[in-house]
């Protein structure tokens, strides 16, 4: 027997269609936890980054404390400084050391995630992060630029345009139970012996045929129009959602492209600052040398570089992190 159906009303078109639809709706989720894996990692690695910057910094500046406080042990012997200006600038650099060792122990813990995140050996595996330095030069692309690519590259926003396919193709399945369903048909059977007739007949019949069909489903009738009314109230709920997702990412977009032109002017900002503060700490130094000032003022123009050089490091972390966090909103890393 073999029958081929010829019109449905739309079911089966309907019924490979949202198959489609579903694939396509997997492949979506799975690139979207492609995206999450994927800033989650370059977000360790530019912690990673940071630390690593802001420990280089420490290093330096306890160099400096140390030579610093070489020379000021050969004024003491030579009588120009006094005592208690020595053990504040011992307490100055055993500060500094306990922020070395503070973030120390974040690099470890950073370093330890990332390792088991990523299924190396934990204990022996350490990461270099090579990121691309920031480049201020460069032209940054407009707000209407990334809501464009927003547009076209969004998943949640690709995944709710999906939905609104399917509801539709639903809609259109279910309406098609209140059509006749056509289907042609044909058949062939061999029927050997005749056990009707006494005594039993040894003779063979080949029976076959073909046709048109029709089927239609009487309690249609009573339900489909309820089930077209719920079907048609999802599609207009899905319509609706992906006004509200594609409001939403534009929103998130917009929030994101002010957060980095905010980075960016904090950056410029830190620079200048980090220029005053190397300036300040040479003036201070040059006069602390010559005996014009106390060792009080020292310590300060110290704080100052730090603070600043540090501040620095966290503003072009942050510019970085702005720049790849509008990638991940428009699902381009």
């Amino acid at each position: 027997e073999a029958m081929q159906v010829v019109y449905s009303g739309g079911a089966v078109s309907g019924g490979i269609r949202l198959a489609e639809l579903n694939t396509e709706v997997a492949k979506l989720d799975l690139e979207q936890g492609r995206q999450q894996v994927r800033f989650l990692m370059l977000g360790w690695l530019i912690d990673l980054q940071c630390l690593r910057n802001r420990r280089r910094v420490l290093d330096e500046n306890i160099g400096l404390a140390r030579r610093m406080l070489e020379d000021m042990r050969t004024r003491r012997e030579e009588g120009v400084v006094l005592q208690s200006d020595i053990t504040r600038y011992e307490l100055q650099l055993e500060e500094v050391r306990l922020q070395q060792e503070k973030t120390d122990e974040s690099l470890r813990t950073v370093n330890y995630r990332l390792a088991n995140a990523l299924g190396f050996p934990v204990p022996d595996t350490e990461f270099e992060p090579e990121l691309p330095p920031v480049d201020l030069s460069a032209p940054v692309a407009a707000e209407s630029h990334w809501q464009q690519v927003a547009r076209g590259s969004n998943l949640s926003l690709k995944r709710a345009g999906f939905t609104v396919d399917i509801m539709e193709t639903n809609s259109r399945i279910v309406a098609a139970d209140k059509r006749p369903r056509l289907f042609l048909y044909a058949y062939g059977k061999f029927d050997s012996p005749i056990v009707t007739e006494v005594p039993v007949l040894n003779k063979n019949f080949m029976y076959w045929g073909f046709g048109v069909g029709m089927s239609f489903r009487i309690s249609s009738l009573y339900t489909a129009n309820r089930r077209i009314r719920q079907a048609r109230i999802a599609e207009m709920e899905s319509r609706e959602a992906y006004e509200l997702r594609l409001e939403n990412v534009q929103n998130d977009v917009q929030a994101a492209y002010e957060s980095y032109r905010t980075a960016a002017t904090e950056l410029r900002t830190r620079e200048k600052s980090l220029e005053l503060a190397l300036r300040n700490y040479d003036i201070v130094s040059d006069r602390y040398a010559n005996g014009m000032v106390l060792v009080t003022d020292m310590v300060d123009a110290a704080n100052v570089r730090l603070a600043s050089e540090i501040g620095l490091e966290n503003a072009k972390t942050m510019l970085l992190f702005c720049y790849y966090r509008l990638k991940y909103i428009t699902d381009t890393l």
